[in-house]
């Protein structure tokens, strides 16, 4: 990108390239855990580590608006989001299954505990059905859908991606009676992406 950035300065173009730290992931807290260090303290070392070696390369970053998830004055915004979610009833908590590995005790991703064995140490996952947060996007699905069509400068690909994310389904239940007096109910569903 950066290569590209200077090209486009060049012929006069106004290109910014920020720079963002993501700062908050369990990789990092498991390295400093690992490396007998607090977890602030090796993500704030390893960024002034990694920033060093920005500078002398002459990279095109535009440093006065650099920032960490890590920073208060960044997650404040998103934990300011998430409360309006929550009031607003769009973030609620339910019982799910997720990926568990017992050896890093943590919840793993999909893509993180593909063929049943944990990314990082490949043990074998389990699934336990654990309390977590959701978002009701269902609620809002159809106008997420229809808002696409008013950003056309997206590359097709990209929107495809969105919508599969976003995704659709109808369903239907049907009661079968069954002897005895008894009924069995099927909901079936089908997903448009």
């Amino acid at each position: 990108n950066d290569a590209l950035f200077h090209f486009l300065r060049m012929k006069g173009m106004n290109v910014l390239m920020p720079m963002g730290w993501d700062a908050f992931r369990l990789p990092a807290e498991n390295a400093a855990m690992a490396n007998g260090v607090a977890p602030a303290k090796w993500t704030r070392e390893n960024i002034a580590y990694m920033k060093g070696q920005c500078h002398p390369m002459g990279w095109a970053i535009d440093w006065t608006r650099e920032l960490a998830t890590c920073d208060p004055s960044y997650y404040r915004w998103n934990q300011w989001f998430f409360l309006r979610m929550l009031e607003k009833g769009i973030a609620y908590r339910a019982s799910a299954p997720v990926n568990w590995c017992p050896v890093d005790k943590t919840v793993l991703a999909n893509e993180q505990a593909e063929g049943g064995v944990c990314w990082r140490c490949g043990n074998a996952v389990e699934q336990r059905d654990m309390e977590q947060w959701f978002l009701r996007i269902t609620a809002y699905q159809d106008q997420l859908l229809d808002d696409m069509a008013q950003i056309p400068t997206w590359p097709e690909r990209v929107l495809q991606q969105q919508r599969n994310w976003v995704g659709k389904s109808h369903g239907a239940e049907v009661d079968f009676p069954v002897e005895g007096g008894s009924t069995i109910r099927i909901f079936t569903t089908r997903v448009d992406t």
